[in-house]
């Protein structure tokens, strides 16, 4: 089966080019170069986002790799594998803090029908942080993650996520309002106590 690159796609070497040819026609020694090669940057990528020390680090990853290899026939060649990676890895993390998320929110509802007191004094502010990237449309989280968190350019997101790069700007322009406005709150009702 062949796999033709598009004309911008240059940029990815033709080693990695021949490994994902051979990774999406289903050759498990290429799938495996290519899960190891990555390896660094997706836990690296969940660590970012869940929190280097979270119980689920490791099965988020696991995900992340199977949502990349099950999308690697979309990857058009027109950017770098890890930047492919990445997008990918970012979306499952989201993901599965969204998840995490609505499991705590109902815990804490059981919790507060039972008179438990559920708030931890010692709240950090990546706590917060984190809480917000769950808060926020897929859109501004993923724009924010892929910036601060991985430290990628307004250009390269622009590309990544195949927006305009004011539509980027506009996206880090509102998720930096909504935690401003969260950290602010949160300022407050502290202060109120």
């Amino acid at each position: 089966m062949s796999h033709e690159p598009t004309a911008s796609a240059a940029q990815l070497p033709a080693s990695h080019r021949a490994l994902v040819e051979r990774a999406i026609d289903g050759e498990l020694d290429a799938i495996t170069e290519l899960l190891r090669e990555l390896r660094p940057l997706v836990h690296r990528t969940v660590r970012a986002i869940l929190g280097a020390d979270h119980r689920d680090v490791d099965d988020v990853a696991q995900q992340a790799f199977v949502a990349l290899i099950r999308s690697l026939s979309n990857f058009r060649m027109e950017s770098s594998l890890s930047t492919y990676a990445s997008r990918i890895t970012t979306r499952t993390a989201l993901s599965a803090r969204r998840r995490e998320q609505r499991r705590e929110a109902v815990h804490k509802s059981y919790a507060e029908e039972l008179g438990a007191d559920v708030k931890q004094p010692t709240e950090a502010l990546t706590h917060h942080v984190r809480a917000l990237l769950g808060e926020l449309s897929e859109e501004q989280a993923e724009t924010l993650a892929l910036r601060t968190v991985l430290g990628f350019s307004i250009e390269e997101i622009a590309a990544m996520t195949e927006v305009p790069r004011n539509t980027v700007k506009s996206r880090l322009r509102l998720a930096k309002a909504a935690l401003r406005e969260r950290v602010e709150s949160a300022h407050r009702t502290k202060e109120a106590r």
